[in-house]
């Protein structure tokens, strides 16, 4: 009969119970109402500490402990092919089908299934005398794997009946005799997994195991009657801060937690526990992300994304100034003997060098620009009289039918500008963007319908030597350089249709101004991510640029850089400053992209 003891001290796996009946090392022991498994691996003065190899949380102490009076033992027969299975023995594949993703607590599967018929062929006759290993039968379990009945350990004598024909693991195929004794053997045997299986005669491993798996038939060979463990892969994302920035697929550099905040919003939640969160993510399509294979990088679909919680982390700062903060067991790419080779980062020295990609191909389009959906909301006007044109048919449907008041009927004359909140909340993104767009007795101006090389320059202008006025709507921008103010005020003709007024900046009387006033224009660059408050701390690089082509990335580089870098041509070196350590990191990211590898520091005081 089972002895029951209680709770004693918990310290995460590790349990101590009390009062437990003559307990014995390595005895299995069920752990709490939940009947958590367990493993004695230690006995002291009356208490046995107990190794829990499911999640500890929410147990308290007093809760019952229950001794098996067994130790940790495996099934062995027919029926083990096939199966994925955790290191208790656990089916992984039937648990799935039972609980999900993730193992529940306390769950009870059978390893082997108890009811399925195998068919058994005799290979021994009744009368014949065995002994413990010797082969009594066979099972053909799969088209590649015969499974051999043997007598089992402890058991010799002369077999008093044995027959072929279809049993289930449990049933008996034969019995043997011995002195007065009769023991019957089944299909399937309980082995201790810490007692080695007895061997008449080793043989040398020389024919291979065919598992079907190419990854471990080419990469990780096993022969039979070999053993093989494959771990899963570390430094998968699973290990690092929540403010680690990642190039996603599709060209968005974001920090893991965004990307966990996305996932947990858009999936589905798998698991969850005090410490522990996991949402699938599969099928949704976004965010794609970039996984090394080999020595270049694709694209994959994530299936779920994750967060847990950590005790320590451990932060590494390259001389090129990157830097990325990961637990103890996060594996880096480290160079070694002239070979790259992953280290633990609880094992990173001062000296060791870390291997960085030197360019990250991702091959994308310029992106189009939905404006109904960026400015709805910003009290525009379309004036794009083919779009205006379609919408009055839908809007006099809509009034019809009485989805609109009457009201709503001004803006079905002919000329009038239409609200771009009014086409969004009843065409969504049915419709084509307008061509030009107007404010409230502002200024028309064309709006371009995707991202190009031109449009990228422009903002890059905006961004590194420019500023957005929101109280005036005013958008300026400043340069000592004739050529370039020439270059601006160009492209502000040709992508918008508005004409810069240049002058002398009041107070420093060296630097230009080209400013223009136009709201359209001001809620334009603000939707496509020019910032207006702090701008100089908070400069980033639009998202919709980070997913368009090489070529408008070259493109906005190029102006940045005319405006807060500089060129070194002797020594071969680019600057780029910035205030805000987000765009810098940026750069760092997006230029290789173009094969560029990049530092990051801070200026001295001597301007170097």
């Amino acid at each position: 009969m089972a002895d029951k003891g209680r709770i004693f001290r918990i310290s995460g796996p590790v349990v101590i119970a009390e009062n437990l009946k003559d307990p014995k090392m390595y005895n299995v022991v069920k752990v709490g109402e939940e009947e958590l498994v367990g493993e004695i691996i230690r006995l002291n003065s009356g208490r046995a500490t107990i190794q829990v190899y499911e999640d500890t949380s929410g147990l308290r102490p007093g809760a019952p402990v229950e001794d098996t009076g067994s130790q940790l033992s495996v099934s062995l027969g027919p029926g083990l092919i096939g199966s994925i299975y955790d290191g208790i023995q656990r089916p992984l594949d039937k648990i799935k089908a039972k609980s999900g993703d993730f193992i529940a607590r306390g769950v009870n599967v059978d390893p082997i299934d108890l009811k399925k018929k195998w068919e058994f062929t005799p290979t021994a006759k009744s009368g014949d005398k065995v002994k413990p290993g010797d082969i009594i039968g066979e099972v053909k379990e799969t088209g590649l794997v015969t499974n051999k009945v043997l007598v089992p350990n402890g058991i010799s004598g002369r077999i008093a009946h044995i027959s072929g024909g279809k049993y289930n693991v449990t049933e008996s195929i034969a019995s043997v005799s011995d002195v007065g004794s009769s023991f019957n053997i089944t299909l399937m045997q309980k082995w201790p997994v810490r007692v080695a299986r007895p061997v008449i005669d080793k043989l040398p491993p020389d024919v291979p195991l065919i598992t079907g798996q190419r990854i471990i038939d080419t990469l990780f060979p096993v022969a039979k009657g070999g053993t093989a463990a494959v771990p899963g892969p570390f430094g998968s994302g699973k290990c690092v801060d929540k403010d680690t920035l990642l190039m996603m697929g599709n060209g968005r550099i974001v920090s893991i937690e965004e990307v966990y905040n996305e996932g947990r919003a858009k999936g589905k939640l798998v698991y969850e526990n005090d410490n522990e969160e996991l949402y699938d993510v599969s099928g949704l399509g976004n965010p794609s992300a970039l996984s090394l294979n080999g020595n270049k990088f694709d694209i994959r679909e994530p299936k779920h994304v994750y967060r847990g919680k950590t005790d320590s982390t451990i932060k590494v700062l390259t001389k090129s100034g990157k830097r990325v903060e990961v637990t103890p067991i996060h594996r880096l790419f480290t160079l070694s003997d002239c070979a790259i080779v992953e280290k633990e980062a609880g094992t990173i020295q001062k000296g060791d060098y870390l291997a960085c990609p030197r360019k990250v191909s991702l091959e994308l389009s310029d992106q189009k620009i939905h404006l109904i959906s960026l400015l709805h909301s910003k009290k525009l006007f379309s004036a794009d009289e083919n779009l205006n044109a379609r919408f009055r048919v839908l809007l006099k449907s809509a009034i019809k039918k009485g989805r609109l008041p009457l009201r709503f009927n001004q803006y079905l004359r002919v000329g009038r500008p239409v609200p771009l909140e009014l086409i969004h909340m009843i065409s969504g993104d049915s419709l084509q963007d307008p061509d030009t767009i107007i404010s409230y007795h502002g200024k028309r101006i064309k709006v371009p319908r995707v991202m190009s090389p031109e449009l990228a320059e422009y903002l890059g202008y905006i961004i590194a030597d420019g500023n957005l006025k929101n109280g005036s709507y005013s958008i300026r921008f400043y340069n000592t350089s004739k050529e370039i103010l020439d270059r601006y005020a160009y492209l502000a003709r040709r992508l918008f249709g508005v004409e810069p007024y240049i002058y002398r900046h009041p107070k420093t009387r060296t630097s230009m101004i080209a400013q223009i006033d136009c709201k359209a224009l001001f809620d334009s660059l603000v939707s496509l991510g020019v910032p207006y408050k702090g701008k100089a701390g908070n400069a980033s690089i639009p998202e919709l640029l980070l997913k368009s082509s090489d070529a408008s990335l070259t493109s906005f580089i190029g102006s940045y850089i005319a405006c807060d870098g500089s060129v070194d041509v002797d020594n071969g070196r680019i600057e780029i400053i910035s205030k805000s350590r987000k765009i810098i990191e940026q750069f760092s990211f997006v230029l290789l992209r173009l094969g560029l590898v990049s530092s990051i520091g801070k200026t001295r005081k001597d301007g170097n």
